[in-house]
């Protein structure tokens, strides 16, 4: 049980680019792929006037697997996922 909080879960191109044209403009990718502040700024500009949010759509697929990488090399040294931050690091 203790084992699947740590365990690590990929996000999907096809999901994140589903939810970035759905609420993109709102930064609801963002929030998805755990980066809270910029999500914040693009909801309350309305995703830079559109043209951050056409920007994010761009370079969409580089964010998911920077997002993928650092997961990967969180579990690989026993941290918890991104969004489990508040647990200890596991023991190996």
């Amino acid at each position: 049980m203790v084992a699947d909080l740590y365990r690590y879960r990929a996000r999907r191109y096809g999901l994140v680019l589903a939810i970035a044209l759905i609420g993109g403009v709102f930064g609801a990718h963002r929030f998805y792929l755990g980066k809270v502040a910029t999500g914040l700024a693009m909801m309350v500009s309305g995703g830079g006037g559109l043209v951050w949010w056409i920007v994010d759509l761009v370079r969409l697929r580089s964010m998911v697997q920077l997002y993928n990488d650092e997961e990967a090399r969180r579990e690989a040294s026993g941290l918890p996922p991104q969004g489990m931050g508040f647990l200890p690091p596991r023991e190996q």
